[in-house]
């Protein structure tokens, strides 16, 4: 079949598969089954034309009656090969579509007063008395042990006296001391403070706490204001299938067996075809 086919088949939203391209990549066996359904056929030729002419001339004739019927065999195609459910006598769906809606409530001013008399509690506490008795104590302070050293040092001591008339000083006498270094270390001590076990007594005397309230007003306002609902455009979608009991299932199933026996797309264009062009010894079954 030309690519004219092709390009022209027709389109839709419920048109499935596409007949033309089926054949064309299966053509040599529905060819067979032609041949096979009608058997050999011949068509008037003009001899005075090539034979080459000749079969270039019948693919066209024959893309005619094709192009002639295309529309109404795609949908009879498309009808054949759609999947179902044989059992089902109702497969469909029903969709529902709401649109956008918007609601508003407008509220005005209120004003609310609620009136509370004086009001007056009183809550009695008894007396109480606490106890909290202290066990003896020991407190002791350790001192460590404490080493004080003094580095070495020399003391000397000179003594001068003067001869009448002469006021010159002669050195009378020279004594000098030298002490080492020393090192005086305190031992370590304890010192330790005891109190004895006493007990504090606390006593709180019965009293009674009022809690007044004055006579007061309670005011409740709420300002004017608008509430809106609004809901989106939406759809609401239901299928439904099976058997709704019109039918019985074994009907179902018959008229199935009866439908595949008698009817077949391709056994039906192909007699199309046959009759069409004019082929001598045509027999339709």
């Amino acid at each position: 079949m030309s690519p004219t086919l092709a390009s022209s088949y027709p389109t839709g939203e419920y048109l499935e598969g596409n007949f033309v391209t089926y054949y064309t990549t299966n053509y040599q066996l529905f060819d067979r089954y032609v041949v096979k359904l009608f058997g050999e056929r011949a068509i008037e030729v003009d001899d005075t034309e090539p034979l080459s002419d000749t079969v270039i001339n019948w693919t066209y004739d024959v893309d005619g009656i094709v192009f002639a019927h295309l529309v109404d065999w795609a949908k009879m195609y498309s009808a054949s090969i759609k999947d179902y459910e044989p059992m089902w006598n109702v497969d469909g769906t029903v969709e529902t579509t709401y649109g956008a809606t918007r609601d508003t409530d407008s509220f005005g001013n209120t004003r609310e007063q609620s009136a509370f008399g004086a009001t007056s509690n009183s809550m009695q506490y008894g007396a109480t008395s606490e106890s909290t008795q202290y066990g003896a104590t020991s407190e002791t302070t350790q001192y460590g042990a404490r080493s004080e050293t003094t580095g070495a040092r020399s003391d000397e001591h000179n003594d001068y006296k003067t001869s009448y008339p002469d006021s010159t000083e002669v050195k009378t006498d020279r004594s000098t001391d030298s002490i080492g270094s020393q090192t005086n270390t305190k031992a370590t001590v304890s010192d330790t403070v005891s109190g004895s076990t006493h007990t504090d007594t606390h006593t709180g005397t019965t009293h009674t706490d009022t809690a007044t309230g004055t006579a007061h007003t309670d005011t409740f306002t709420k300002d004017a204001h608008s509430d809106t609902h609004s809901s989106d455009e939406h759809k609401d979608t239901e299928r439904r299938t099976g058997n709704i009991g019109v039918t019985k299932s074994t009907e179902l199933i018959e008229s199935e067996y009866r439908l595949r026996d008698r009817w077949n797309f391709y056994k039906l264009i192909f007699g199309y075809i046959v009759r069409e062009m004019g082929c001598i010894y045509y027999d339709w079954y």
